[in-house]
């Protein structure tokens, strides 16, 4: 497989927005307005190295066994239109491993989980400062008379990005899929990270 042979090259090639755009879409994912399920974000066209890159780097940073789970030729219905393609998908159980891969970037961080109050983002009470006596009545002059209330900050729902082995029938991978023959001329290929969002909503 083309993966197994792909050698690293110099990441300074490879063009950090690209991870980083797709490092934003996969944190934006947890907002409460959307809602928890299996959600993939995609490029439609990305040079081919910066995929096998991103598997390569995925390879890197786990003792599982990084092969496609399926390789399949079908239609490609949408734009470039094709009767039959290649479409190719990586299965991951290894967390820690996409979050290297995607922090690659330096620029922004993976969020794993975040709790939210309404749509607005808090701290929760694990890793929330505790304010002191003093900072209390600081802040209360600061807010111009307004009392403060710590339950104001009690957030209503958390969500939180979960890829593990799951139970059953219940699989929570994340799935890299890349469709390497779309575009003859330009030689780039559909890129798509699917994974699964848990929302859960306090009373």
């Amino acid at each position: 497989m083309r993966l197994l042979t792909y050698q690293f090259q110099d990441t300074t090639r490879l063009t950090p927005e690209w991870l980083v755009t797709v490092q934003e879409r996969v944190n934006e994912a947890l907002h409460p307005a959307l809602p928890g399920r299996w959600t993939r974000v995609e490029d439609p066209c990305v040079p081919e190295e910066f995929v096998l890159h991103f598997l390569a780097r995925i390879l890197d940073e786990t003792d599982q066994v990084i092969s496609p789970h399926s390789i399949k030729y079908l239609s490609h219905r949408g734009l470039p239109y094709k009767a039959q393609t290649q479409k190719i998908s990586y299965r991951l159980y290894d967390l820690v491993a996409l979050q290297c891969a995607l922090e690659e970037q330096k620029t922004i961080q993976l969020c794993q989980s975040a709790a939210f109050r309404h749509h607005e983002k808090v701290q929760t009470a694990e890793n929330r400062k505790k304010l002191s006596m003093k900072e209390k009545i600081e802040r209360m002059k600061a807010s111009a008379n307004v009392r403060y209330s710590e339950r104001t900050e009690l957030p209503t729902s958390r969500s939180s990005l979960v890829v593990s082995v799951g139970e059953g029938r219940s699989t929570r991978e994340a799935e890299i899929i890349y469709w390497p023959s779309l575009y003859d001329v330009s030689k780039r290929c559909k890129f798509q990270l699917r994974f699964f969002i848990q929302k859960c909503d306090y009373q």
